[in-house]
C-alpha cells in the first residue's frame, strides 16, 4: 500500500505506469537522436528530413504525454 494516499493512490500510480513507461521511453528516444543529429551535421546542420523526422517525434510525444495526463485524470476522479 501507498504510504501517502493509500490503496487508491497505489491503484492510480499503477494503472499510469504503462503511460510513464511509454513517454520515458519515447525521450529517451528523442535524446539519442537529438544527439545523433547533432554528432552528424553540428550544431548548426540538419536537412528539411530530419528536422521533420525529429518534429514528428516530439509531437508524438506529446499525444504520449497528453493521453498519460488524460487518463490520470480520469483514475482521479
Amino acid at each position: 500500500m501507498a504510504a501517502d494516499g493509500g490503496p487508491a493512490t497505489s491503484a492510480l500510480e499503477e494503472a499510469l505506469k504503462p503511460f510513464q513507461e511509454r513517454a520515458s521511453e519515447a525521450e529517451i528516444r528523442i535524446a539519442k537522436l537529438e544527439a545523433l543529429l547533432y554528432n552528424k551535421d553540428g550544431p548548426s546542420g540538419g536537412s528539411e528530413a530530419t528536422s521533420s523526422a525529429v518534429k514528428d517525434l516530439q509531437s508524438k510525444l506529446d499525444v504520449v504525454t497528453a493521453e498519460c495526463l488524460t487518463e490520470k485524470e480520469k483514475l482521479g476522479s
